[in-house]
């Protein structure tokens, strides 16, 4: 019985269970960042600063500070060398993959089209009934269909990971 209600409510359960997600998500990425960032925190304060402030009580109070900023600044700077690295490459590689995309829909269409008339030779009974001539036009227009849809795909990713670069640049740099 519980099982019937179950899929019968199946649409309320899943906006209930969406809801808790989504409400638990934040703290779940907050822990896991505490969670990271707490090695690093752990081997300064204890490691590099260990021997800190054993003649005077002033050093000893700046273990803690000193870690935590050098901990938050050096992830920053991690942050930002992987964005200022990576963010050209991903723009290179999706400009690429638009000039070229034409050319890898040619290829597969050559490919199926050599295919398909290998397959025809073969005089299987159950292909008798399918045209090779349908086949090869089917799968033609789903690349050409599949080729405008990438093209204003990879144009709107190019164009949001430029502008996510800009603007991250823009508001590091002031």
């Amino acid at each position: 019985v519980f099982l019937i209600f179950f899929f019968i409510n199946l649409g309320w359960f899943w906006d209930l269970l969406s809801g808790f997600v989504g409400i638990i998500t934040p703290f779940l990425i907050g822990f896991l960042i505490a969670y990271i960032l707490n090695f690093p925190y752990k081997f300064l304060y204890t490691k590099a600063f260990g021997k800190m402030g054993t003649k005077h009580a002033f050093l000893q109070k700046l273990r803690m500070p000193l870690s935590l900023v050098i901990t938050y600044v050096g992830t920053f700077a991690i942050i930002v060398a992987l964005i200022v690295v990576l963010i050209p490459q991903i723009i290179n590689n999706l400009s690429n993959l638009v000039k070229e995309f034409p050319g890898y829909v040619n290829s597969a269409q050559e490919m199926l089209t050599v295919l398909t008339a290998q397959i025809a030779k073969m005089n299987l009974p159950f292909l008798q009934e399918v045209s090779v001539d349908d086949m090869v036009a089917g799968v033609t227009n789903f690349f050409m269909g599949s080729q405008d849809l990438t093209k204003s795909v990879l144009a709107w990713l190019q164009s949001f990971f430029s502008n996510a670069a800009t603007g991250i640049y823009n508001s590091l740099m002031g």
